[in-house]
């Protein structure tokens, strides 16, 4: 960061891979639970609604975190050259 102007410059160090494990755990466990409820609360000629709602919702996530991801890293090359 410049002390000066308060741009950033350079990247985060971000481990893409843990970043995109963490995430794909969180939705595997989030799809687990909502298939579980899905199942034993739906009529059988739904059950195709909720496996339609957990794809909808995986892509949304995964579109959302993807997003910020590449808007933050953008943000910081913009930054500037940081010369003096």
């Amino acid at each position: 960061m410049n002390g000066q102007t308060g741009k950033l410059v350079g990247d985060l160090p971000i481990d893409w891979k843990k970043t995109m494990g963490i995430g794909g755990s969180i939705f595997a466990i989030a799809a687990a639970i909502l298939s579980a409820i899905g199942l034993m609360l739906m009529p059988e000629d739904q059950v195709l609604n909720i496996i339609k709602m957990i794809s909808g919702l995986g892509i949304l996530i995964s579109g959302i975190v993807l997003l910020v991801l590449k808007h933050s890293k953008s943000k910081a090359k913009k930054g500037g050259g940081g010369s003096f």
